[in-house]
């Protein structure tokens, strides 16, 4: 379909009437139009009267009628679905919130019994080793009394002795505590720490004590050693004096022969078991026993020895006598046997 062109005078007359009729204050600025070539454009339609003044569109009636219906009940039961709404949300509100509480609550006590339970345990296991110390500490006692009855004269240093008596006064009565279930998680814990604190001075009073014991121990072997030392140093020389002494003087030669030999065994023990106290008093007392062998036969060959000069001299003064007998009185010796020699035999 081809449409003609308008009549450019009356187009021009009908346009001017128009804005007349409808004139503004300020006539807008028309925009410069592309020009159109109306030979390729059938459709010469001016577009831009639409864009400078759209006209709204209108509501159908029907449209604002069915408005104005729903604002009436339509409007109260929105009204009363929004405030149920409300009043179900902070329900679920509420109940969230309760059930947080009860489980914060419940997580609480479990908290609290748990705390409990470790407290418990804690002042247990505090109380066992405070036992074992204080045991410990009780056997460490016993075990130095031995120790405290030697006096400052028996040992070597008498600082020792000293030392000990300062370490058993250091112990005293502690207090007693017990881990009872009913306690509270406080106590609990101020038990374990008062049986904890215990069991440190219980182990540090049962070592000061042992080490103080021995120490006095150690003193009085170390003197009991010097003397034994001393001792069988002493009877080894004597024991040597004796022998040589002893020389062609005993009417029994082995104990001799004995006493030597001891004296050789004591010096082995001397010089190989230097710190045997029992060793040294017991060859101090082999060489007493071969020293009194010695010397009883050291005087049974004195006695033998006086016995035999005696009868000797006897002998003598009465061979004497009758010889100054015969001078006088004629009358034959009735016995002839011959005066011993009064000289003992030194081979006895």
């Amino acid at each position: 379909m081809t449409f003609a062109a308008p009549d450019t005078a009356e187009s021009a007359q009908s346009s001017q009437q128009d804005n007349n009729a409808t004139l503004p204050l300020f006539a807008p600025v028309p925009e410069a139009k592309p020009q159109r070539d109306s030979a390729t454009d059938d459709l010469n339609i001016d577009f831009s009267a639409i864009e400078q003044n759209p006209e709204p569109v209108e509501e159908p009636e029907g449209d604002r009628a069915a408005e104005v219906s729903r604002g009436g009940k339509g409007g109260k039961k929105k009204t009363k679905v929004i405030i149920i709404s409300m009043i179900a949300a902070l329900v679920v509100i509420a109940a969230v919130i309760g059930g947080v509480w009860d489980w914060r609550s419940s997580e609480q006590r479990q908290e609290n019994r748990q705390l409990h339970q470790d407290a418990l345990t804690a002042c247990t296991e505090a109380m066992d080793q405070n036992y074992t110390a204080q045991k410990a500490l009780t056997k460490a006692l016993a075990d130095a009394k031995s120790a405290q009855s030697i006096t400052a004269d028996q040992v070597a240093d008498g600082a020792t002795v000293d030392a000990l008596k300062k370490a058993i006064a250091a112990v005293k009565n502690v207090e007693a505590v017990e881990c009872k279930t009913s306690a509270s998680t406080s106590d609990l814990k101020e038990y374990a720490k008062t049986a904890t604190s215990q069991t440190k001075t219980a182990k540090k009073n049962a070592t000061a004590i042992t080490a103080a014991a021995k120490a006095v121990t150690d003193s009085k072997n170390a003197k009991d050693q010097a003397n034994a030392q001393q001792a069988l140093q002493g009877k080894i020389a004597e024991a040597q004096t004796l022998l040589d002494n002893s020389l062609y003087a005993v009417d029994d030669n082995s104990t001799r022969v004995t006493l030597e030999s001891d004296i050789a065994n004591a010096n082995t023990v001397l010089s190989q078991q230097g710190t045997d106290v029992k060793a040294m008093q017991d060859a101090v007392n082999t060489l007493t026993a071969s020293m009194d062998a010695v010397n009883t036969s050291m005087a049974n060959y004195s006695a033998a020895v006086e016995a035999q000069r005696a009868q000797s001299q006897y002998r003598y003064r009465y061979s004497n006598q009758r010889t100054t007998t015969t001078t006088t009185d004629p009358t034959p010796d009735p016995d002839p046997t011959p005066d011993p020699d009064p000289t003992p035999d030194p081979a006895m």
